[in-house]
């Protein structure tokens, strides 16, 4: 007989059902009974998770570019004042 499993909506490594959390990153787990009870498909489900972690990334990215674009702002400003001053 198959033990029941869980694929593990944030890193989708196979669990066994009793786990609460997994084992591989720590993400609590959501039972494949859910997805039954909600009527949604599971690749539904793991798309959703997919646009959020491609969302979240977007917005790091565009943080990164923010800062750096002041921070070459900063240094164009400090090497014009130094060409001023000399």
């Amino acid at each position: 007989m198959m033990k029941i499993q869980n694929v593990c909506s944030c890193c989708g490594r196979i669990i066994e059902n009793s786990f609460v959390y997994c084992p591989w990153c720590g993400k609590e787990v959501v039972s494949s009974s859910y997805f039954n009870s909600t009527g949604k498909p599971l690749f539904e489900h793991i798309e959703c998770i997919s646009n959020d972690l491609r969302e979240q990334r977007i917005f790091k990215i565009e943080f990164s570019l923010n800062q750096l674009e002041e921070d070459l702002s900063r240094l164009l400003a400090n090497c014009r004042d130094k060409n001023v001053v000399h």
